[in-house]
């Protein structure tokens, strides 16, 4: 037996044996599949589709007699032509939903990711019929089951007219104008339109970016406050026990840190200790961009950028 194939499921009524192509339909692994049942009678299926193809089928017995009737009934599973789909890059200015000139679906965009013989993957969008038959004739010259042949020629109708239709728009754009002054007041005031409508539109996303970033500043400050609480429990008897008895730079940075949370509402009221504001000025000096990206992660609190300028001549690095 090809070593290819493989026992996939065996219970007494029936076993499968499949073959994993080199395929990826929309993420999944596709694989043919042979099922014979306790009857001897079998089913061929690709992606879990049942062989239909006349030719395919006439040309195999309907039920296994021998060891070779089941080998060749293998082989012609394994080198079996599959439907490609409608792989046309010239469909991708269409919708991906696929409808037909009644508006009725009849097919689907599918992501294929393919291997080539040197193992490299070949990514496609692929439009396939809703009744694709995967199985087709081997004689045939084409890729497509005779439902994506209907399909490519419903979708090459639909980007007939989609061109139609841009082709008409752009000549009627470029036609002159009956009054030049009354086209120039209705382009104006539509371009103030669509001018307006995005400034709407980006007002309001702006808006409720700011309210989820302030609730998240909320809960961060919330969280740091619990957790330098946790952090800070000392004795009754030692009040003036330090947190990092071993580390004053770092006992430092915890108090600033908790510090500058309880004055949150009040920043002007925050007093920098000068060995932050020099360590920071370091960090800001090597990358501003990296220092804003630290800034705005609501992890810790840091000095101001504005703050930074202002001491940047007084302390020195």
């Amino acid at each position: 037996m090809n070593t290819f194939w493989n026992v996939q499921f065996t219970c007494d009524k029936y076993f499968e044996i499949c073959m994993y192509d080199n395929k990826l339909f929309d993420g999944m692994q596709v694989f043919r599949t042979v099922k014979v049942s306790k009857d001897l009678t079998w089913e061929a299926t690709y992606e879990g589709h049942k062989a239909n193809c006349l030719s395919f089928l006439m040309a195999l017995p309907n039920k296994i007699a021998s060891f070779p009737d089941f080998m060749k009934i293998l082989k012609m599973v394994e080198f079996c032509k599959i439907c490609e789909g409608v792989k046309n890059q010239a469909f991708s200015v269409l919708q991906t939903n696929v409808h037909n000139l009644c508006g009725e679906s009849i097919g689907r965009i599918e992501e294929v990711v393919e291997q080539d013989e040197k193992e490299n993957e070949q990514y496609s969008l692929n439009r396939r019929s809703l009744t694709c038959e995967y199985f087709i004739d081997t004689p045939l010259s084409g890729a497509l089951c005779q439902n994506c042949n209907v399909l490519r020629r419903n979708i090459s109708i639909q980007l007939v007219r989609f061109n139609n239709i841009l082709q008409e728009e752009s000549e009627r754009l470029a036609e002159p104008s009956k009054s030049k002054k009354i086209s120039e007041r209705e382009n104006d005031r539509k371009r103030r339109r669509i001018t307006a409508e995005k400034r709407v539109k980006f007002w309001k996303f702006k808006a409720a970016e700011e309210k989820k970033m302030k609730h998240m500043a909320v809960d961060d400050g919330n969280d740091l406050m619990v957790m330098l609480k946790e952090l800070d429990k000392v004795d009754e008897k030692n009040p003036d026990k330090e947190m990092f008895p071993d580390n004053p730079k770092l006992s430092l940075f915890w108090e600033m840190q908790r510090d500058v949370i309880s004055k949150k509402s009040k920043k002007t009221a925050i007093r920098w200790h000068p060995l932050i504001i020099k360590t920071c000025l370091a960090l800001w000096h090597r990358s501003k961009q990296a220092y804003e990206i630290l800034q705005d992660s609501g992890f810790i609190k840091l000095p101001s950028t504005r703050l930074l300028q202002y001491h940047k001549g007084k302390i020195k690095q």
